[in-house]
């Protein structure tokens, strides 16, 4: 496995896991504070990015987009299926 492939592959696989297990944790808790801030770290960092790509001349905002596809997407997708996935997958406790 060279480097390239490290960055390729393992980045946005590690992005997208920390972000599913993360917001899986927070909705199973109903945690909606976590799951806000998640949201709002996303958010800044997508829109900085797409902000960074309109401001460089040329081929330069192909960092940016790289950014965008390499971390961004699988993190947005990871929060949103852990978030989903674990606010309904709570368990009702029912007193006996």
């Amino acid at each position: 496995m060279n480097s390239e492939d490290v960055i390729v592959y393992a980045v946005p696989l590690v992005a997208f896991l920390a972000s599913l297990f993360i917001s899986f944790a927070f909705g199973k808790n109903r945690f909606t504070g976590g799951l806000v801030v998640i949201g709002l770290l996303w958010l800044g960092f997508t829109v900085a990015m797409f902000f960074g790509m309109e401001a460089s001349p040329g081929l330069d905002g192909l960092g940016y987009l790289v950014g965008l596809i390499g971390l961004s997407v699988p993190v947005g997708i990871g929060a949103l299926l852990g978030g989903l996935v674990g606010w309904f997958r709570k368990e009702n406790s029912v007193d006996a």
